[in-house]
């Protein structure tokens, strides 16, 4: 059976064990990046590519740019190039196309010279087709394909798969042009089925954002009257309570009372699922003792943690250091390091109130730099400040060595009250830990700036990994976390619009109308993947409390969801057994 996420694997096996009562010989399950890995096990990762398209930019360009100037759009060129392989694009029409749309883009009816700035945007233009094969060329001399590429490699040929093996594909929505051919396949040998949870609500309506990609499977897979579109969103009790809070945090109060009014049963069957994933932090302070066990599952991205304050002071440390050519520590980095949310974790009130001296007579005495090694706080906070204050020299090797070594200290140092301090780290030093691999095989000549760039490049997208029992207690979840799950009750926060669905652009340097034309995702299909993610949660739901914020002091937009506009105006218009409630 092949899922679209680890956490889907999970539940599925806890649903059979359910089903069947005890142990049976159940079947294989894994997602499908794990299956196309068993066919392809040799694919990169994105700060290797990264690399490996920087040494290609140094051999084709005479002036080539510094790496953190490079980074700005080497990673959009790096997300096209992996849209192509998805979505089985001819690379060369791609880039042909691309720089006849750049040469009308720069043509003036005049006819007057262009420019050097206007000659030199056209020749990147002219030259994409050599990154891409020259990347290609260096990837496969160290034995090494992209994802997406491995993805490519599958759809072109025929899957090999044993004569006994069967495949279940399920819960796929948003299916790119490789993942249909090869189903598509698989399908036409017999050798396996497609199943999702849809509803006729929003699949027959053939203008529903919802059933989208649903009708596009229906259709590419040659699926005739699938039997998995079921009739029960508009046709079913479902009380609706929809709550205007006047403040952001506002909408953990209305979270927070309303588990606290619930059974151990009704917890069990419940999920708080978060459109706006910031609140996380205020959520977890905020659980109520009836809840017993709370397990959280979400994309909280690590850069809005205190990580990401954590290594902006391990970094401003050593760009002071080369800057002010001292070996002590400016008063505003010491100042830095001692207000850190690990270090105060850490450290016992005594060690607490030293710091607080220390800051006193720091501002009190104008003390613009001090010696590390005459700061006397304790054994446990000295070592790590002396490890912060060693000085790298342009040594990679050394840099991230002393940052897992502070990683290490904080993690010991760290106890059970302070859970999710610890996750934070634990989920970082995992992030970086095949960072190490990278730096020992040796990074191109680059100063502590780009240093500081491609680390930031490579774990910056790392989520916070903080969850427990993903099948038992309360489920705390974002919304992409929600695919093939059903709950009877649902309370969702941050329903606002550019929460859900999330405005963020799409990163890339195709034009969108371009990027339409060639089938590739765009703004429309992004807001789909997220309209399906929210109606396939009321299929099975009874109760639903969605709050959302109205301050005015927030930055973005402060309306509504659409999604809840519809439920409002469409749904509830549809299902005459629809309980809507307003709350201020």
């Amino acid at each position: 059976i092949i899922l679209p996420s680890q956490r889907a694997v999970k539940y599925l096996a806890n649903a059979l064990v359910s089903t069947y009562g005890g142990p049976i010989l159940a079947p294989k399950m894994l997602t499908i990046d794990q299956w196309i890995r068993s066919h392809y096990p040799n694919t990169v990762d994105n700060t290797r590519q990264l690399i490996k398209l920087f040494e290609v930019h140094q051999e084709i360009e005479s002036t080539p740019e510094s790496f953190e100037d490079f980074v700005q759009w080497a990673t959009l060129l790096l997300n096209d190039f992996d849209d192509i392989d998805r979505y089985l694009l001819n690379p060369d029409e791609v880039f042909q196309n691309l720089q006849d749309i750049k040469e009308l883009e720069a043509w003036n009816l005049e006819e007057s010279e262009i420019s050097v700035t206007q000659r030199k945007f056209l020749e990147f233009w002219e030259k994409l087709p050599q990154y891409h094969q020259k990347l290609q060329q260096k990837l496969e001399a160290i034995g090494k394909i992209t994802s997406a590429r491995s993805y490519r490699l599958m759809a072109e040929k025929t899957p090999q798969i044993g004569e006994e093996d069967y495949l279940i594909f399920a819960g796929f929505n948003a299916l790119s042009a490789s993942e249909i051919t090869i189903i598509r396949k698989l399908i036409r040998l017999n050798k396996a089925s497609f199943l999702i949870d849809a509803d006729t609500y929003y699949v027959q309506d053939n203008i529903h954002e919802a059933g989208m990609f649903i009708r596009k499977s229906i259709q590419s897979l040659e699926l005739n009257n699938p039997s998995w579109i079921n009739n029960s969103v508009a046709d079913k009790p479902l009380e609706l309570r929809i709550v205007e809070c006047p403040q952001k945090t506002g909408q953990v109060k209305v979270a927070a009372d309303e588990l606290a009014s619930l059974t151990p049963e009704e917890i069990e069957n419940t999920a708080v699922v978060l459109a706006d994933e910031s609140l996380i932090s205020a959520l977890v302070q905020n659980i109520p003792s009836n809840v017993g066990q709370a397990n959280i599952t979400l994309g909280l991205p690590l850069t809005q943690t205190p990580i990401k304050s954590w290594v902006e002071t391990i970094f401003r440390i050593q760009e002071n250091k080369k800057r002010f050519k001292t070996a002590a520590i400016y008063h505003a980095d010491l100042l830095g390091f001692m207000h850190q949310v690990f270090v105060l974790a850490i450290a016992t009130e005594k060690e607490r109130g030293k710091m607080a001296e220390i800051e006193y007579n720091t501002s009190a005495k104008n003390k613009v730099f001090q010696t590390p090694q005459k700061l006397d706080i304790s054994k446990k906070i000295n070592d790590i400040l002396l490890a912060l204050c060693v000085s790298w020299n342009d040594d990679w090797k050394l840099a991230i060595k002393q940052i897992r070594f502070l990683n290490e200290q904080l993690i010991n140092g760290l106890g059970k009250t302070n859970e999710f301090e610890l996750n934070c780290l634990l989920s970082f030093d995992n992030a970086i830990n095949t960072f190490n691999t990278i730096v020992d095989e040796g990074l191109p000549v680059m100063s502590l700036k780009s240093f500081k760039t491609l680390f930031y490049q490579h774990w910056h997208k790392a989520n916070l990994a903080y969850h427990g029992n993903p099948t038992k207690g309360l489920q705390i979840m974002g919304i992409l976390e929600t695919r093939m799950l059903d709950f009877e009750r649902l309370i969702i926060l941050g329903f606002n619009e550019g929460s859900l669905p999330t405005n963020n652009p799409i990163k890339t340097l195709i034009p969108l109308d371009f990027r339409s034309m060639l089938g590739l995702p765009s703004t429309r299909e992004k807001q789909g993947v997220f309209a399906h993610h929210f109606y396939r949660l009321l299929h099975e739901s009874k109760h639903i409390t969605a709050t959302y914020t109205s301050a005015s002091d927030q930055l973005g937009s402060q309306e509504k969801s659409r999604y809840l506009l519809q439920l409002e105006l469409e749904l509830a218009s549809s299902n005459p057994q629809l309980t809507l409630r307003h709350e201020m």
